[in-house]
């Protein structure tokens, strides 16, 4: 349902999940042929220094309009902040990311006024076999 992770403008080596245009009449075309269910992906890049906060911020967001849309539009969103486990970073590194992840996701579902129990979160799963650097 998304347009697929851009560069973010300003913040090399970081991406955003585009696609809201439109959204709402993609969601209606799509409910009409039956579908029930729509999966939006934010791919956040794990690093030293990454994410930034404003990596962070804008894909939040995001996913959160897309899950406002979608239960407006009658179709359960399926939210997947994904915190990418493959790099050159501890697992650690990959939790606290993932954590700071879910915590922008989840205020800003509050902000839009998204009903959790009405949505499927879809979340990164931390583990030593993905990760390149364990302790």
């Amino acid at each position: 349902m998304d347009g697929g992770a851009n560069p973010l403008a300003g913040f090399p080596g970081e991406r955003v999940t585009e696609g809201l245009d439109g959204l709402s009449e993609r969601l209606a075309e799509y409910r009409s042929l039956g579908a029930q269910f729509a999966k939006w992906r934010a791919v956040i890049a794990v690093g030293e220094e990454l994410p930034s906060t404003a990596c962070l911020f804008a894909n939040a967001d995001a996913l959160a309009r897309y899950a406002s849309v979608c239960q407006e539009s009658g179709v359960v969103p399926i939210v997947e902040p994904e915190a990418l486990m493959d790099g050159d970073h501890t697992l650690e590194r990959c939790f606290e990311v993932t954590e700071a992840t879910l915590r922008a996701v989840f205020n800003d579902l509050a902000v839009q006024h998204v009903a959790l129990d009405a949505m499927i979160l879809n979340r990164t799963w931390c583990s030593r076999v993905r990760c390149a650097r364990r302790r």
